[in-house]
């Protein structure tokens, strides 16, 4: 993915505040939050450099992107500022993921399911990101 990234390292990603999901990406379903359950799917290679995340889906390849003509979605990595993310919280147990173009931040419910949504310091924009 990148050949600059200060670290790589995989992860998976959590929300065990509220919905207990994992970001999960397939071919047959997309992008989506989807119970835990340990699979390629759910484990995401993590990029750091300058500040920045990157997130690239071990079994797809495919990275987060996020923008206003098509918001929250998995797209081929192009290493764009659509697929940076920075943590907006500063505390290692409740990652808030917000994007670095359109300020928003990763969200998951059971109402509206995984999305970007604007920031709000609630629980269902808290990620435990793991190794």
């Amino acid at each position: 993915m990148s050949d600059t990234a200060d670290y790589v390292n995989t992860v998976d990603i959590f929300n065990y505040d509220k919905t207990d999901r994992c970001i999960d990406d397939s071919l047959a379903y997309g992008l989506r939050s989807y119970p835990c359950n340990g699979s390629d799917w759910q484990k995401w290679d993590k990029y750091f450099a300058h500040g920045l995340l990157t997130f690239a889906n071990v079994q797809t390849g495919r990275c987060l992107d996020d923008s206003n003509k098509y918001g929250l979605r998995a797209y081929s990595c192009n290493n764009s500022r659509y697929q940076k993310f920075f943590d907006d919280s500063g505390n290692v147990l409740n990652v808030v993921l917000r994007n670095e173009v359109t300020d928003r931040c990763v969200d998951d419910s059971f109402a509206y399911g995984l999305r970007s949504y604007s920031c709000n310091d609630s629980s269902y924009q808290k990620w435990h990101v793991w190794d």
